[in-house]
């Protein structure tokens, strides 16, 4: 997240300590389960018909088909840090990409919404109850309709959510934290990609845009790193991907890797 972040225990920590926060929390992880199996669904039909191999890793799910000319995968991609996958690469291998899904990059602002449009839903009934209508339109009643100019503000996302290419508004939300996303010149949100070593950290000069769909030409040999463009604090090398703790969602990656003829 490129505004001023919370640490996911401060999150927590907030969250037992106010039980409709909490219950607004548990929300959100059920519909966060909800899409997380969708996407599973959508990947699922992308999987080739003749699936020689099928991986499941600890921090991905991974199909692989070895075709005529290369090899497929398909891939789910967490939006917490760099990501190692089983994919293999070698230099002057074409890759392709195709990917699709969603990410939020600020957890705290998608909880401070909901917090907020309820707040706001609770004033509105409890001035009709005053008035005494409450009872006779509780079944057609709308209170979202109103609302106040400052309540639907407030219960506006600060930052939306992001396929992987990336949240355009982030060019206008610039702040002095701009300059440290892993990649300056593309969207926050955005899916990257990078290769290097096995157990490698890639660096900035590794990281590739790669989006909703793109071809690169690997320029070494090494493991497929997947990650979403957000702020990395190189200043903290025990704990660089600070940042990323209250990013949640998930893409899903289908990587074409063909090698040179």
């Amino acid at each position: 997240m490129a505004q001023e972040s919370k640490s996911f225990a401060d999150v927590l920590t907030s969250l037992l300590s106010d039980w409709k926060r909490l219950t607004t929390f548990l929300f959100l992880i059920a519909v966060l389960a909800g899409m997380l199996l969708g996407f599973i669904w959508v990947a699922a039909r992308e999987v080739p018909k003749e699936t020689a191999k099928i991986t499941i890793g600890p921090a991905d799910i991974l199909f692989t088909q070895v075709t005529k000319t290369g090899r497929e995968y398909l891939v789910i991609v967490y939006p917490q840090g760099w990501q190692e996958t089983a994919i293999q690469v070698a230099e002057g291998d074409t890759l392709t990409f195709e990917a699709g899904g969603y990410v939020q990059i600020d957890l705290q602002g998608l909880i401070d919404s909901v917090e907020e449009r309820r707040k706001a839903e609770d004033r509105v009934v409890e001035q009709e109850k005053r008035l005494g209508r409450w009872e006779g339109e509780k079944g057609t009643f709308h209170p979202e309709q109103h609302f106040t100019k400052e309540e639907k503000s407030a219960s506006t996302l600060r930052w939306n959510w992001t396929d992987p290419n990336g949240n355009p508004e982030t060019n206008l939300q610039a702040t002095s934290r701009r300059a440290q996303s892993i990649m300056k010149d593309q969207n926050y949100g955005a899916l990257l990609g990078a290769i290097r070593e096995t157990q490698a950290q890639p660096d900035r000069e590794d990281a590739f845009f790669i989006g909703r769909n793109n071809i690169i030409r690997a320029k070494r040999s090494g493991k497929l790193y997947l990650t979403v463009n957000d702020v990395w604090d190189d200043s903290d090398p025990e704990f660089p991907e600070k940042f990323f703790v209250d990013n949640i969602g998930s893409f899903y990656a289908k990587v074409t890797v063909t090698p040179p003829k």
